[in-house]
């Protein structure tokens, strides 16, 4: 199946983000074979699905000169490594704000009839960064504390710690 790419303008809502989602896993083809490992050290691959794999790329930004005139490339190499060789249903989403991030990885993490039934999820985040400084409970702190973040194309910000701590299952 082909993947379609969803570009940021296009996607107004978080509703949008859930229809989209709905759509793609309906459609998610199921594994040719299914594969038990062979020995304590492979991973259980027997499930229906090999899993998700969900590509968010920004290549337009607010400021020309912060384009990533290669984010094209990536979706194709990304697309071509999880899709055709190793068999992951794909979900590629392009120039997304940093409100638009959160409700795509938000919406993958919450998946429950298609995640058990997968063998993993994968989430490449393919966009500008910097490190943030950050205070420790609302307050300066003689440690220089750090977060590692994302740029939307807005150039607003998302933290990796914000996104792994919003969606990890509990």
């Amino acid at each position: 199946m082909a993947s379609m790419v969803h570009i940021g303008k296009e996607v107004l809502s978080e509703k949008d983000v859930e229809d989209i989602f709905d759509s793609v896993l309906s459609s998610a083809s199921s594994k040719l074979k299914p594969t038990t490992p062979s020995n304590e050290d492979e991973y259980n691959c027997s499930n229906r699905y090999r899993g998700l794999a969900l590509i968010i790329c920004n290549e337009n930004f607010k400021t020309e000169k912060l384009r990533r005139d290669y984010c094209d490339d990536e979706i194709k190499l990304m697309k071509e490594t999880f899709g055709k060789h190793l068999n992951f249903t794909v979900l590629i989403f392009k120039d997304l704000t940093a409100e638009q991030i959160h409700w795509v990885i938000h919406r993958a993490c919450k998946q429950p009839g298609f995640h058990p039934m997968s063998d993993c999820f994968a989430c490449v985040l393919a966009s500008h960064g910097a490190e943030k400084a950050r205070c420790s409970n609302g307050k300066p702190t003689s440690v220089d504390l750090r977060d590692h973040c994302l740029y939307g194309v807005d150039h607003n910000t998302i933290t990796t710690k914000a996104i792994i701590e919003k969606n990890q299952r509990r």
